[in-house]
């Protein structure tokens, strides 16, 4: 094994540090640096560095960290709303280079959403306005599309 992956894998716990799980009080928080773990550890060394984007929608704030290599993200969603703050690990649906589709959720994620009624449909990331576009299903008002701006 090289120094340099050695060292990559040393850093790894270093990396998921701030992250945590809160999808209701009293929540473990280990799952949700064992995503953002996951997600890194499938990029690899060498792999285009990730890339943050953040938006809202009707009272509740996204921030997300796009791995464009394995097609996967590591997100948190906070806000009165949602009742607290969410953070999960998703992933586009199939194989391929396409950077849209339907999304996989971690089933923990997925179970946190549901029990608020919330679903998340699709997700498409556009190079040339360098954003991420979600659709939601969400109680009363139906689907909505929630745009991310890159975060500098």
């Amino acid at each position: 094994m090289s120094p340099w992956r050695l060292l990559w894998l040393l850093s790894l716990p270093l990396l998921t540090l701030p992250l945590s799980l809160s999808t209701h009080a009293g929540a473990h928080r280990a799952h949700g640096a064992l995503a953002a773990r996951r997600a890194v550890t499938a990029c690899g060394p060498g792999a285009e560095a990730p890339r943050r984007y953040e938006g809202g929608l009707l009272g509740v704030r996204a921030d997300v960290t796009l791995y464009l290599g394995n097609r996967s993200a590591v997100f948190v969603l906070s806000g009165a709303p949602l009742g607290g703050r969410i953070e999960g690990h998703g992933s586009l649906a199939g194989a391929g280079d396409g950077m849209a589709g339907a999304v996989v959720l971690d089933e923990e994620t997925r179970r946190a959403l549901a029990r608020r009624f919330v679903a998340i449909r699709r997700a498409s990331y556009s190079e040339a306005r360098d954003s991420v576009t979600v659709l939601l299903s969400i109680p009363l008002f139906g689907v909505q599309r929630v745009v991310l701006r890159r975060r500098v």
